[in-house]
C-alpha cells in the first residue's frame, strides 16, 4: 500500500495532533511538562563556568577541529566551579562564560481532544543516516526504538576500554555528558551509553527519537544525554555533545531545548561545523525571539533550522515562539503521540515535538540529495506553505510541506499523501 498513517515500518509509533483550529488546543489549564521558562539571569542558578585556554602550541584561541572523524576534542574547553572572575588573572585564559542553564521545550496539557493521524510521502532512505539527539537520553530498550539506535562499530561494549581511541570508554550508543558538565564539584566524568540501558529519566528524548524514527524508519539515533529528569542541564553539555556527534561524522542533529544565555563557545562550534545541520526548537514562551532570543535557535548561522509549532490548520500555536529572522519554519507541535520510556506511547506538545518532525523530513531529504546543508535548508523553506495568518509585524510564516520539499529533490519516491496540517 502507498498510503501510510505515519506508521512507516514501526507499527506502534504514530504522530497525532488535535483536530482543533487556529491558535492551539483551546486548553486554559496548560502546565509545563518540563520547565522551559528561561531565567532572566542565566548565571543565577549555576556555579560553574566554561573556560577556553590558549592553544598549547600557538598563542591563539583553541579551534575546534572537525577534520578527523574520530578525533577527541575534550580538551578544547573545560568546565570549572566558580565564576569568570576566578580565572580573570590567568594569562592562558582566552574566553570565559557562564555554563548557562538549558531547559527542554515541551509542554503538558490535560485534554481529551480527538487526534488524527498524519500521512507522509514514502521515500527510499539511506540506511546509513544517523541523527544525533541531544536531550535527556533515549530508552534504547523501547521495542520500537531498540533496532534504530546508533552503534559505534569501533567500540566493544562494556569492556572498560577506549577501543576506538576517541577519548571515551564504552561509548557504544553515545555518551551521557550531564554529570561531567553539570556536577563539576563532584568530579564525576562522562557516562558511556551501552546496550540495553534506559537512561532517559525525563521521557523527553525518547519521545523525540520516536518521532524521528516514525518518519524515517531507516535512520539511526545517536544518543547524547545532557539533560536530567527535569529537563535541565548546562550549555557545556550541549557543546560537548555536538562536538562528539560531529567528530563521529554525524551531519544532522536535533536540539529540543533552549537557553537565554548566548554562549560564544557554542556559537563557535556551530559555525565551524558548516557541514552539519542543526534542527533547533524555537521555544514555548509565545514571544518574538528576534527581540528576546533563545539559543541555539536564534544563532545567526546558515546551518541551523529553527522550528516553531503549528496546529492542524497550519497556523502558529499560541505558545510557540516566533520571529521573522530567527524562526525559519513551523511544524506540527500539538498532541504529538510517540514513544515514551518503559515501552509505551504518549502525547506531548511543544516546539520540542515540532523540531524532530522537521529533523525526520530533512533526514529523508539528505538521504536522497547531494545538496549542501545551506542548499537543503533553502529548498525546505522555498517549498514550505505560507501560513494563512500573518504576524503582528505582517510577516509571512512558513509551514513545512513534506511532499513539496521531497518532490523538489527530484528523486525516486512514492507520494503517499499530504501532511494533515
Amino acid at each position: 500500500m502507498c498510503i501510510r498513517n505515519y506508521l512507516v515500518s514501526i507499527k506502534q509509533i504514530m504522530v497525532f495532533f488535535c483536530s482543533l483550529f487556529l491558535l492551539g488546543c483551546g486548553s486554559s489549564s496548560a502546565q509545563l511538562f518540563l520547565n522551559d521558562s528561561f531565567s532572566s539571569d542565566p548565571d543565577s542558578s549555576y556555579d560553574s563556568v566554561i573556560v577556553r585556554y590558549k592553544n598549547k602550541n600557538k598563542n591563539t584561541d583553541t579551534t575546534i577541529n572537525f577534520s578527523s572523524v574520530k578525533s577527541s576534542n575534550k580538551s578544547s574547553f573545560s568546565v570549572q566551579d566558580g565564576t569568570c572572575a576566578d580565572v580573570d588573572s590567568d594569562p592562558n585564559v582566552v574566553h570565559c562564560e557562564p555554563n548557562y542553564p538549558v531547559y527542554a521545550t515541551a509542554l503538558n496539557w490535560e485534554n481529551d481532544h480527538q487526534a488524527y493521524a498524519i500521512t507522509i510521502p514514502q521515500v527510499n532512505s539511506n540506511t546509513s543516516m544517523v541523527i544525533a539527539v541531544l536531550d535527556s537520553g533515549v530508552d534504547v530498550t523501547h521495542p520500537d526504538l531498540k533496532n534504530h539506535i546508533w552503534i559505534n562499530e569501533d567500540e566493544i561494549a562494556n569492556n572498560g576500554l577506549d577501543d576506538d581511541g576517541n577519548g571515551y570508554i564504552d561509548d557504544y550508543h553515545g555518551v551521557d555528558f550531564y554529570k561531567e558538565t553539570f556536577f563539576t564539584s563532584e568530579g564525576i566524568g562522562y557516562t558511556p551509553i551501552g546496550p540495553a540501558v534506559n537512561i532517559d529519566d525525563a521521557g523527553h528524548g525518547t519521545h523525540i527519537a520516536g518521532t524521528i524514527v516514525g518518519i524515517n524508519p531507516r535512520v539511526k539515533i545517536m544518543v547524547i544525554k545532557f539533560l536530567n529528569g527535569e529537563g535541565k542541564g548546562g550549555i557545556a553539555g550541549a557543546i560537548r555533545g555536538l562536538t562528539y556527534a560531529i567528530d563521529n561524522g554525524v551531519i544532522l542533529s536535533n536540539h529540543s531545548y533552549g537557553t537565554d544565555g548566548r554562549s560564544d563557545t557554542f556559537e563557535k562550534v556551530i559555525k565551524e561545523a558548516f557541514n552539519h545541520l542543526l534542527i533547533a526548537a524555537a521555544g514555548n514562551d509565545g514571544r518574538d525571539i528576534d527581540n528576546v532570543p533563545i539559543y541555539p535557535a536564534a544563532f545567526e548561522s546558515n546551518n541551523i533550522i529553527s522550528v516553531g509549532a503549528s496546529n492542524p490548520v497550519g497556523v502558529r500555536t499560541l505558545f510557540s515562539n516566533y520571529g521573522s529572522k530567527h524562526v525559519d519554519i513551523f511544524a506540527p507541535g500539538i498532541n504529538i503521540r510517540s514513544a515514551i520510556t518503559g515501552g509505551g506511547y504518549g502525547l506531548k506538545h511543544g516546539t520540542s515535538m515540532a523540531a524532530p518532525f522537521v529533523a525526520g523530513i530533512v533526514s529523508l531529504g539528505m538521504s536522497n540529495s547531494s545538496l549542501s546543508v545551506g542548499e537543503l535548508k533553502d529548498r525546505l523553506l522555498l517549498q514550505a506553505r505560507v501560513s494563512p495568518i500573518r504576524t503582528v509585524q505582517n510577516d509571512l510564516e512558513r509551514v513545512i510541506d513534506p511532499s513539496l520539499f521531497l518532490s523538489s529533490l527530484q528523486q525516486n519516491y512514492l507520494v503517499c499523501g499530504r501532511v494533515g496540517l
